[in-house]
């Protein structure tokens, strides 16, 4: 709020010297007027770049709320329900046998219909394991 009353004093001074610079004809204070304009022209801009800060933190602030939520979501939702990342099996057992083996049983449970594609979080896809 500090800026906005230095904005207003300096429109009201500016519009004291352009008064007597029109009205009264003295020169010098068509000199001080556009002295004060210079500086009403500086304020404006950091005015214009804390508006453009509180934009910018208000936009990452409603980004970082959305993600929270989707992440609790997706939180609770793999914590109910049995879920293999396919991401995941991918990077934990890239050189592994194991996952030479096991990801075709996924792959085959997948097209059997004992396993449904569910959601993708993150770029992973997930594989509900039917019982």
């Amino acid at each position: 709020m500090d800026k906005i009353g230095e904005l207003k004093n300096c429109v009201y001074r500016v519009t004291k010297d352009m008064f007597k610079f029109f009205e009264k004809n003295n020169m010098a204070s068509g000199v001080r007027a556009r002295k004060k304009l210079q500086d009403l022209k500086k304020i404006a801009q950091e005015i214009r770049i804390l508006i453009q800060i509180k934009k910018k933190d208000h936009v990452q602030k409603k980004k970082a709320r959305e993600a929270t939520s989707v992440a609790i979501f997706a939180g609770r939702f793999l914590l109910r329900k049995k879920v293999i990342l396919k991401a995941d099996l991918i990077q934990t057992h890239k050189n592994n046998d194991f996952f030479r083996f096991f990801f075709p049983v996924i792959r085959l449970r997948k097209n059997q219909n004992r396993c449904r594609r569910i959601l993708t979080y993150f770029n992973k896809d997930c594989f509900f394991l039917n019982e």
